[in-house]
């Protein structure tokens, strides 16, 4: 039979209680009874300083003087003489009670005429009672005898007794009780961790363990929940990018397939004869070189998103101005621009700067400037503008053209997602992927908004991680 630990605590708990009380019960009636008797040695041996001390006060009144402290010692007190003879006693109309047994007597005569030493015995009087009797010499040829019932002594043992099994047997009932409510009170927190751990080995992360102490069993409690917290995020996380993976093996091998078959088909178109003159050689040639350019830059790109998501590529961040960053950009677009006859401008602060690396915050900027060249009209317009708020630092791209679907708005960060719509003027659709894991490396975000006449992407920095 499997026990619980709760029934494993209550066992243990009243098991405990009931051996304190056998044992307790035990060594009453083995050792209750000697130590009153040793107890009332002492008590016997006090009292007779105390008599004697009476005596010496008493003026020769015996008689008061051992009456008054037979009263308050329920002891029998006598005074005899080197024969026995009772000289006085506090047996007040008990002359047989008074008079000395002969196995007192014979303890008298033992006296060499030093001071008797006190000696203590059992002996049995007249009516076969059993007394602990208390023999000293007090002075000239008198002696003090102090005698007090052993059956008394016993039946003060055996009601101590008695009331202990009473209390003890209360005492098993009311620690059955309160142990049963220590045990279901000291085990709850286990039993919920032990379920809340069960449902997180069946992946279930929706229970949390309730932590009501500040003690041991409060920091273990709150360190299964921060447990159950992690391997959720993480489960989530390995789930999205199983699932984001499948979808990048599905998506490259759709964008590989239609370059792949322009080279064949343009490779079959050599090898066959199709060209039938040099220039028309040289340009299948070309499409051939140009269709393995793209999927050259299509793997260089991925491999540059796989290594931005793993965090493979180091940073090196430093205070940059957002001006330098925008000055090298303007350069580096103003022929592609003038191209398409589409105003390009630049606005940042003269002092804005965040805390970032250059060169990747650059590339998410290019990013943006490319995508947003390939979707505005000729004679169109581009405004790039930086601005700072209290908690972040944002980075726009707004370009003239149409605006995108919510579909597109939502999806417009996954990788090789095109629109939709077949139109390869999106590129690979990694540019934008690429962008949002710079955003993540450096602890920011990225949104896309439709505005009145275009669209606009930006590049969120938190200001809170800089130095």
């Amino acid at each position: 039979m499997k026990l619980t630990l709760r029934k494993r605590v209550f066992l243990l708990l009243s098991g405990f209680i009931v051996l304190l009380v056998l044992i307790g019960l035990v060594c009453n009636l083995l050792l209750l009874r000697q130590f009153y008797v040793a107890r009332n040695r002492v008590l016997l041996r006090t009292l007779g300083t105390e008599v004697v001390a009476a005596l010496k006060q008493s003026g020769g009144d015996l008689e008061a003087a051992i009456l008054q402290l037979d009263w308050d010692n329920n002891v029998g007190i006598r005074i005899v003489d080197a024969n026995g003879t009772v000289l006085a006693s506090s047996f007040t109309g008990k002359k047989n009670a008074a008079e000395l047994s002969d196995e007192i007597q014979s303890l008298i005569p033992a006296d060499t005429g030093r001071r008797l030493r006190i000696m203590f015995t059992k002996t049995v009087n007249e009516n076969g009672s059993t007394n602990l009797v208390h023999v000293r010499r007090v002075s000239g040829a008198r002696y003090l005898v102090l005698s007090k019932s052993i059956k008394g002594i016993e039946d003060s043992a055996a009601t101590a007794n008695r009331f202990y099994l009473i209390v003890g047997a209360g005492l098993i009932l009311l620690g059955g009780g309160v142990t049963l409510l220590f045990s279901r009170v000291i085990t709850k927190p286990f039993v919920e961790m032990s379920r809340v751990t069960a449902r997180i080995a069946e992946l279930d992360f929706s229970e949390r363990v309730r932590v009501e102490t500040q003690d041991e069993l409060g920091a273990l409690g709150s360190s299964i929940n921060e447990i159950s917290e992690k391997l959720s995020h993480s489960i989530e996380r390995l789930k999205r990018d199983i699932a984001r993976r499948k979808r990048l093996v599905r998506d490259l091998s759709h964008e590989l397939k239609t370059p792949i078959a322009v080279i064949k088909g343009y490779a079959e178109g050599l090898q066959f004869g199709v060209a039938q003159d040099k220039e028309q050689t040289a340009r299948y040639c070309a499409v051939i070189s140009a269709e393995c350019d793209r999927m050259d830059a299509q793997i260089q790109q991925l491999l540059e998103l796989s290594k931005l998501e793993n965090e493979q590529m180091k940073s090196a961040l430093r205070m940059v101005s957002v001006r330098t960053i925008f000055d090298a950009l303007s350069e580096r677009f103003a022929h592609e621009a003038a191209q398409k006859n589409v105003r390009l401008s630049f606005d940042a602060p003269e002092a804005l700067q965040i805390f970032a690396d250059e060169a990747m915050i650059g590339r998410a900027v290019e990013n943006f400037l490319t995508n947003a060249l390939r979707h505005t009209p000729d004679s169109g317009e581009i405004r790039v503008h930086a601005g700072a708020e209290a908690s972040k630092t944002s980075i726009c791209v707004y370009n003239f053209g149409s605006r995108m679907t919510a579909e597109q708005l939502e999806r417009i960060w996954d990788v090789f997602y095109t629109g939709g719509n077949g139109d390869r003027a999106y590129g690979h659709g990694v540019g934008l992927a690429i962008v949002k894991s710079i955003a993540h490396l450096h602890g920011g975000s990225v949104s896309a908004e439709n505005r009145e006449d275009g669209v606009e992407f930006c590049l969120h920095l938190s200001r809170k991680d800089q130095p």
